[in-house]
């Protein structure tokens, strides 16, 4: 119990603490993606007042004397002022070359297009092959436009903001536009490519839809980048497409939280073990007496012990309250053996009285046995005599059915000799009655 009470105490901590550990490493992120913004937006916001600067005085002066001060101080590569008529002004030493119409290149026209200033899309160098935009700012007078400045600069500024970003050691920024593609990264290589052809899962879309969580103030979002887990934070540039993504290694970031879990079962696994132990010394000294409640049952299981024993009952405890049981137990087992026993006497008097019947019984019983035996001859004797009889009975029987034979014989010969008797006393009479009329005949009256 107190093992699962600590590890339910440790489960319910970390969560606290992880999620307030979320929760700090999402605003850390979001601070460090808006400090490192804030730099991007300083550096843009530099660029594009001194281009708006020089498309105010560039009709005051000599434009070719404005814009090579423009590029002086800026620190642009190149400027170059167009107008609506198609000429154009450079600071390039070379000048520009010949039929070139400004109004035809793509910076004045997204300028024209958007109806004010703008950072052009990046494009690659003609010279020197590197990626570069340009700020724009359109020159008016009297709310007519008369042309647009472009003062082009590579993106080597921006990049080493963005390089400079580390956070901690395994996490980087990168820069891209509205478009997926790639503004700054650590690794040159990736530079005014396709986004997603460094990360297939950051298309143009997932790109705007971090951008627009930043906005909401947003959790960071978790993106597998280079083969591991970074919470990335979008930030967007102001007065630009451009968005500045922070991605924040993960497995740094959670290095402390992972070391704090780790001391904390530390802690709780030293902390069971000590506890256990003094419990188990508190259990000890507190149910020793317990211990006397289990020997003395031991004892008296194993069929040999005392049932004279009696527990100490002081106390009002659970253990004394056993004691009282244990005792009233041994009390009534005493008094359960101790009738068993006077039972026991009462039944080997009553068993002495009947075996000493039995023994007279098997006196008398063989006894009976002899006359028993007698008897059987007798009927032995008598049986045959039956038998004896029986077969006289039968012969007689025989005899008598011969006898009525004879009889019968004898009773039709006596019937025959009736119907002669008969006969012949018809004739007698017939004789009569013949000499009766003779003598009337003879002697008439």
């Amino acid at each position: 119990m107190l093992v699962a009470s600590l590890g339910v105490v440790g489960a319910v901590s970390y969560v606290i603490v992880k999620s307030d550990n979320d929760h700090a490493i999402d605003e850390s992120s979001r601070s460090i993606a808006d400090g490192y913004a804030s730099a991007i937006n300083e550096w843009v916001a530099a660029k594009a007042s001194m281009a708006a600067a020089a498309a105010d005085g560039v009709l005051q002066a000599d434009p070719v004397f404005v814009i090579k001060q423009l590029q002086k101080s800026g620190g642009f590569y190149v400027t170059t002022f167009g107008k609506e008529d198609k000429t154009a002004y450079t600071s390039a030493a070379e000048g520009l070359p010949a039929g070139y119409d400004p109004t035809g290149r793509s910076w004045y026209q997204q300028s024209v297009k958007a109806g004010k200033a703008v950072v052009t899309k990046p494009y690659t160098d003609v010279v020197t092959r590197k990626p570069m935009v340009s700020f724009t700012a359109q020159v008016k007078k009297d709310g007519v436009l008369q042309g647009v400045v472009a003062a082009a600069v590579f993106l080597d500024g921006v990049s080493n903001v963005v390089k400079a970003v580390h956070p901690t050691p395994a996490s980087f920024a990168f820069l891209v536009d509205r478009d997926g593609m790639m503004l700054a990264h650590p690794d040159a290589q990736w530079i005014n490519k396709p986004v997603k052809d460094w990360n297939s899962e950051l298309t143009a879309e997932r790109l705007n839809s971090l951008a627009g969580n930043n906005a909401d103030h947003g959790a960071s979002k978790e993106i597998v980048l280079n083969g591991a887990a970074k919470l990335v934070q979008a930030v967007a540039v102001k007065g630009t497409e451009w968005t500045l993504l922070v991605a924040i290694d993960k497995a740094d970031v959670n290095a402390g939280m992972r070391h704090a879990t780790q001391s904390s079962l530390i802690a709780i696994v030293l902390v069971a073990a000590l506890a256990a132990l003094i419990l188990g010394l508190i259990t000890t000294a507190v149910f020793r007496r317990l211990s006397q409640v289990r020997n003395a049952m031991d004892s008296i299981g194993s069929g040999d012990g005392d049932l004279t024993m009696r527990l100490p009952e002081d106390g009002k405890d659970e253990v004394s309250q056993i004691a009282r049981s244990f005792n009233v137990f041994v009390q009534k087992i005493t008094a359960i053996l101790q009738e068993i026993r006077h039972t026991s006497d009462a039944v080997k008097v009553s068993s002495s009285e009947i075996a000493s019947g039995n023994l007279d019984l098997s006196g008398r019983t063989e006894q009976q046995a002899g006359s028993l035996e007698e008897t059987a001859s007798a009927m032995e004797e008598l049986t045959s005599t039956v038998r004896q009889n029986s077969d006289n009975a039968r012969q007689a029987n025989q005899l008598a059915l011969a006898a009525s034979a004879i009889a019968k014989e004898g009773g039709e010969v006596v019937g025959n000799v009736v119907a002669t008797m008969e006969a012949i006393n018809q004739s007698s009479r017939q004789i009569v009655d013949i000499i009766g009329v003779q003598y009337l005949f003879r002697n008439p009256v």
